[in-house]
């Protein structure tokens, strides 16, 4: 048997700690002739050198940390620190673990000790920063200890623990808490190359330092690397959410939105982030789901009302979408939005009654917005004239000018497309001359707007002064310049309402003038005056779209020119492809010359842009009867009947015809 001190030999040459040295002399096997019994060594008689019982006791507190027993580690180190006085290591060593017992002023003279030793020592640094952290965190001297905290942080950051990853944290943690975010970034991300497999809670602080640098794809990025390792951490899908959100990248909020509605079921502020990614992307039934979701969670939320009946209103679900504003008004019923989305759906079904009603109550609502800088208030003058429009529309020619009148009056600004329906409903309600007065003052009004330089030539033309109105018109065109003119290169027109702009787009006002007589001359029954007014502003500016479908419907309409009309059309629509009037336009000059499947084609496609139209639903109706299809044909009558047309009498004589005929 080999003797216990050459034992002893052996294992200190393997072994590199005086701890596991002690541990093998307390275990190692007796003297030979010791009966099989392990004699007892008396390690008092051992000979000791300071520095070996120095780093026993440092172990020892190592161990006793290992287990958290921390007020033992605190013995074992003071121990050490008697024996060896001059080690800077074993002084740090304490700060720390007095750090973790909270005793503060022992941690700080222990750190400050070991700094006496040994300046660089990364430690001692660190313990000092979190004491200075705490304190500016418990609200003493705040901007002081932070700055000091930061100064003890970057000077642990020498030598070998330049790479440091607890001391790189650490940084990025303190940075990002002052709000020194770039740095921050810089710290966490030299963390996250040094660190083997940084975890999640340090790559979700880097991702909202990135966040608070706007750098959202960096941000987002980073984001999907933790959730590939933590596919079920809130914060983070919350976060990647506010991300996309940012970018405007809707479409990719709407994976973690449902990845949280399973983790978490659903609750109202979920579903409305979800609806509204839906409503954005166009996926409109799906955000009809999510908001009647959100609106069960939280009856009373406007913004799921609102936006459920938006979408109703997008899947042409038109009725619901009133349902829906009209809950929302009942608890608010000065919403401005939502008073607007009803007035508009009015007019869509033709309840001009309704629509007037809701843009009087809009109007009042928007006036009693105090700020005044509010810019919502600038609509105030476009939704009292639009109450007038509609009631010119309905015949109601007296009550319109009052209408507009008011409007006139309470505006705080003259308002250049109130004095022009003011012209027009004076026209319409037959007092021409006041017409022409009101055209004057609203020209010495508005100088330097190019519409009212025709104004008064117009109304001219529309109450029988022709010869003068089309000499006034005609010295206007005379004023504007021909293409390839010197004169022309001085003009501006991107400048709305200068008076260079007036002169080169004089064909353009002058073209108009005679549409809009045209029209009104029509109304009246005077379809020759119409048709020469008509022709005249298509001579004048052949890209007239609604002169061109104007006229070849009124041809149409009358069975005459039906080849000319046909042409016209087709002139309009190229302007113009998606306009639904012109598309019913050409249908029914298709219908009158007996080409119906061409007809039906452009009906149709008239009535998926005007669905809501009763004059587009009775051509369909007239088309389907006369290619025998009654039934169909009742149906498209019932529909056009259910949006008010200008003559529901006839109409019911068609149904009542057909019943006969049955």
């Amino acid at each position: 048997m080999r003797h216990p001190t050459e034992t002893c030999r052996r294992r200190r040459r393997r072994l590199s700690t005086a701890v596991l040295f002690l541990a093998a002399v307390v275990l190692a096997p007796g003297r030979a002739g010791s009966a099989g019994t392990a004699a007892a060594i008396d390690l008092t008689r051992l000979p000791r050198s300071p520095g070996a019982e120095a780093y026993y006791h440092f172990s020892m507190a190592k161990l006793a940390q290992q287990r958290q027993d921390f007020g033992a580690a605190v013995s074992f180190l003071k121990e050490a620190a008697k024996v060896d006085p001059g080690s800077a290591v074993i002084r740090a060593e304490l700060a720390a673990t007095f750090l973790r017992v909270r005793d503060y002023p022992a941690a700080e003279q222990a750190a400050r000790e070991a700094l006496d030793l040994d300046s660089g020592n990364g430690l001692a640094h660190r313990v000092l920063a979190q004491l200075y952290y705490s304190r500016a965190r418990r609200g003493m001297d705040a901007e002081e200890n932070t700055r000091r905290a930061m100064e003890e942080l970057e000077a642990s950051m020498s030598g070998d623990e330049r790479d440091d990853p607890d001391t790189l944290l650490t940084l990025g943690r303190f940075y990002y808490d002052s709000g020194e975010y770039q740095k921050s970034v810089e710290s966490l991300r030299r963390f996250a190359e040094v660190q083997a497999n940084p975890s999640p809670s340090s790559l979700f602080l880097l991702s909202r330092a990135l966040m608070q640098l706007e750098l959202y794809d960096d941000a987002e990025q980073v984001l999907r690397q933790i959730l590939s390792a933590a596919p079920d951490w809130l914060q983070v899908l919350e976060m990647l959410v506010r991300v996309t959100r940012v970018q405007g990248e809707f479409e990719e909020t709407i994976e973690p939105l449902q990845r949280i509605l399973q983790i978490q079921g659903g609750d109202a502020a979920t579903y409305n982030q979800l609806g509204d990614a839906y409503f954005r992307t166009g996926r409109y039934t799906e955000a009809v789901e999510m908001f009647e979701m959100a609106s069960r969670e939280n009856p009373k939320s406007p913004y799921s009302l609102y936006y459920l009946g938006l979408s109703q209103e997008r899947l042409e679900h038109l009725p619901e979408a009133r349902e829906t504003f009209t809950r929302l008004l009942e608890s608010d019923p000065e919403n401005v939005d939502v008073l607007f989305r009803l007035a508009r759906l009015d007019e869509r079904e033709g309840a001009n009654r309704s629509a007037i009603a809701h843009y009087r109550r809009l109007v009042a609502a928007l006036e009693k917005i105090e700020d005044r800088s509010d810019p919502r208030r600038r609509d105030i003058d476009t939704f009292c004239g639009r109450v007038g429009v509609l009631l010119l529309e309905a015949g109601r020619y007296d009550d319109a000018v009052s209408q507009v009148s008011r409007c006139m009056e309470r505006s705080r600004e003259a308002a250049a497309s109130l004095h022009l329906l003011m012209v027009r409903t004076l026209l319409f309600d037959g007092k021409g001359e006041k017409a022409l007065g009101q055209a004057r003052r609203s020209a010495r009004i508005f100088p330097d707007q190019p519409r009212f330089l025709t104004l008064e030539a117009e109304v001219m033309l529309q109450i029988g002064r022709e010869r003068q109105a089309e000499e006034r018109l005609a010295a206007l065109l005379d004023r504007a310049p021909v293409a390839g003119d010197d004169d022309s290169t001085g003009a501006d027109p991107g400048v709305e309402g200068s008076q260079d702009d007036g002169v080169v787009r004089m064909p353009v006002f002058v073209s108009d003038a005679y549409f809009n007589a045209g029209a009104l001359a029509e109304r009246r029954g005077d379809l020759e005056r119409a048709e020469r007014f008509l022709a005249k502003a298509i001579e004048i500016n052949p890209e007239n779209g609604p002169a061109l479908n104007y006229l070849g419907y009124l041809w149409a309409d009358a069975g005459r020119k039906l080849d000319a009309a046909i042409d016209l059309l087709h002139r309009a629509i190229a302007l113009d492809p998606d306009n639904g009037a012109y598309l019913d336009s050409l249908g029914w000059a298709y219908y009158r010359v007996g080409r119906h499947e061409e007809a039906r084609k452009q009906l149709r496609k008239a009535i998926e842009r005007m669905g809501a139209d009763p004059t587009i639903q009775e051509h369909l109706g007239d088309l389907e009867a006369a290619t025998g299809n009654l039934g169909a044909a009742v149906e498209y009558w019932r529909r056009a009947l259910e949006l008010a047309p200008d003559e529901p009498e006839a109409l019911q004589e068609k149904i009542r015809q057909h019943r006969k005929d049955e």
